[in-house]
């Protein structure tokens, strides 16, 4: 159901990161990290779709890693997560990426093609993107 006409995702602050901290890959600690030092709040509450919706209320990002251990590749699945809610991102003037690349672009290899996700404020996407090179 539309709630309200020409949703814009602002640029914002907060930021919501799934996965173990101690699991996280450089590149990811080190945007956070960034995200802390310039002021962000956290907004984390383990729903994707909750926490999308402050994304595209408020601004920020949220993002759900690859990891060491037991999620290398990502949580959540291309086609039925990332993929929807970064249209709706899109649509709205944001961004959504794997660290690497836009997400709408990729081809899932699979019916449940796991991925990292990084979906919010184009600004904040394109700093995460850097911290992602920077450790590659």
């Amino acid at each position: 159901m539309l709630l309200k006409e020409n949703v814009r995702i602002p640029e914002g602050t907060l930021f919501g990161s799934g996965g173990i901290r101690n699991e996280w890959l450089p590149g990811h600690h080190d945007f956070i990290s960034l995200c802390e030092q310039k002021g962000g709040k956290l907004r984390y509450s383990g729903s994707f779709v909750a926490d999308f919706h402050q994304i595209l209320t408020y601004g920020g990002i949220y993002c759900y890693p690859a990891a060491r251990g037991g999620k290398p590749e990502g949580k959540l699945r291309l086609v039925f997560e990332a993929n929807p809610i970064g249209f709706i991102a899109k649509q709205a003037g944001g961004a959504i990426s794997d660290g690497t690349q836009d997400l709408l672009t990729v081809l899932p290899e699979k019916p449940d093609h796991r991925t990292p996700i990084y979906v919010g404020s184009k600004s904040l996407i394109d700093a995460a993107e850097s911290c992602m090179k920077e450790h590659n």
